[in-house]
């Protein structure tokens, strides 16, 4: 069975700087100035997901792997609590 735990262990998430910088959201002032609503056609483990709702962006997350959805789902609710609490973003996964 997949866990998070090892699976973190053998894919890391790459690029996400670059990928923050090609949307513009590299820096605090930019996301204070807009609401951003991205779709993470790809999400995997939800690594680059995660970075982006800490950041302030709405999120809608697919994958067609179930497994790998309740997977981030799990990484999610551990790092980015919901709205209220920490962070202005949000995420929303769907099986796609």
């Amino acid at each position: 069975m997949k866990t998070l735990e090892n699976l973190q262990k053998l894919h890391k998430s790459v690029l996400i700087s670059e990928v923050l910088h090609a949307f513009g959201l590299d820096s605090n002032l930019a996301l204070s100035q807009k609401r951003v609503k991205i779709i993470d056609a790809t999400l995997g483990l939800g690594g680059h997901t995660e970075e982006l709702v800490k950041r302030g962006c709405d999120v809608l997350g697919i994958d067609e792997d179930s497994e790998m959805l309740e997977l981030a789902e799990k990484r999610l609710y551990e790092t980015c609590p919901t709205p209220e609490k920490t962070f202005r973003g949000s995420y929303t996964l769907v099986k796609g």
